[in-house]
């Protein structure tokens, strides 16, 4: 060929799928590497690929974005201002204060919710990622080395909330729900590889990506009488402290007595949970190329899905939880809160 007859396939924006004549063989190609002198740019050199219906082929092309999207256009302004701007707005303001609404009116007490906080980057990672980053990173490191978490924690020392303290055991989860989501929305695997402490302690570092796994595990090895997860001191009903015991009216739900030893009260809303951010680990596991851990895990969901049929359906709907005596919560059988939404959702 000549150099204007390729100059029309290398000078364009568009990709061309060429046929070449070799030897008397006819082939389809495209280009796959370029040559081109180092002082004229002349076109010296071109490699090409054959290509067939059965052969996978992969390119990079590059893309350039010019200014911000226009964002949802309905017609309707109203409509139009609250999801362009107030609902964006509203979910900046979610993350940066936890839904709490003054950091002064809940001072030192409180903190932000390890829960909470994996939910809130959710609505807001499209915004500023690098933030939504690091709000990752910075919820990890209050995580143990068992798996279990601080529930609240302090962003001004990164520490956990020894007042409030952990054991409430669907948070290890949401961190598999807030890390995926920030992949999903970023491309950004190298999150996977960063070394994060645990309870901050200089020393104890490995990957975000074994905090994952272990928040896995944490589900696994803490299952109950139906092995059903056990909900420990609540699940994301934190007024549902089914291992809870108190003769103090004046005490607080989270910070009392917890029954630790001998636990027996099953959560179903972890139950679906931890099969659905299980699905998006697996994935994950796959698309990293840790297919030995993706098969170890999807062995852990389809279990706990069979569990969930055997033990979780009432009939008409799904059990919400087993109570510290094993006596069922939103059954059908109850005399009251028959019913619950949260392990419906699932």
């Amino acid at each position: 060929a000549t150099q204007e007859e390729l100059r029309k396939l290398v000078y364009t924006p568009d990709i061309y799928s060429v046929n070449l004549n070799i030897d008397g063989k006819e082939c389809k190609a495209i280009m796959k590497e370029l040559q081109f002198h180092p002082v004229t740019d002349r076109l010296l050199h071109v490699d090409f690929y054959e290509i067939t219906e059965t052969k996978p082929i992969v390119m990079e092309v590059p893309i350039k974005l010019n200014g911000l999207a226009e964002g949802v256009k309905t017609g309707n302004d109203k409509l139009d201002r609250m999801v362009n701007i107030w609902n964006q707005y509203q979910c900046m303001v979610t993350f940066n204060f936890s839904r709490s609404a003054s950091f002064f009116e809940s001072g030192v007490g409180r903190g932000m919710g390890f829960r909470d906080s994996n939910q809130d980057l959710v609505g807001f990672v499209h915004q500023i990622p690098p933030r939504a980053r690091q709000r990752i990173i910075d919820i990890a490191s209050t995580q143990f080395p068992d798996g279990g978490c601080y529930h609240q924690y302090q962003p001004l020392t990164k520490r956990g909330n020894n007042d409030i303290g952990g054991g409430f055991n669907d948070d290890p989860c949401w961190l598999i729900f807030g890390t995926v989501a920030y992949i999903k929305e970023t491309g950004d695997f190298s999150i996977l590889d960063e070394m994060v402490p645990f309870d901050n302690q200089p020393g104890s570092e490995v990957t975000l990506f074994e905090h994952l796994k272990i928040s896995m595990d944490h589900v696994i090895k803490n299952l109950g009488p139906h092995m059903l997860p056990l909900i420990g001191r609540a699940d994301w009903n934190d007024c549902l402290n089914l291992n809870c015991f108190s003769w103090d009216p004046n005490e607080s739900f989270q910070t009392t007595e917890n029954v630790s030893e001998g636990t027996k009260a099953e959560s179903l809303m972890i139950a679906g949970l931890f099969v659905v951010t299980g699905k998006d680990y697996v994935a994950l596991c796959k698309k990293i190329g840790k297919d030995d851990e993706a098969a170890r895990m999807q062995k852990a969901v389809d279990a706990m899905i069979e569990t969930v049929k055997k033990h979780g359906w009432d009939g008409e709907w799904y059990l919400r939880a087993y109570d510290f005596y094993g006596n069922k919560i939103g059954s059908n059988e109850c005399e009251e809160a028959k019913i619950f939404i949260e392990s419906q959702g699932w």
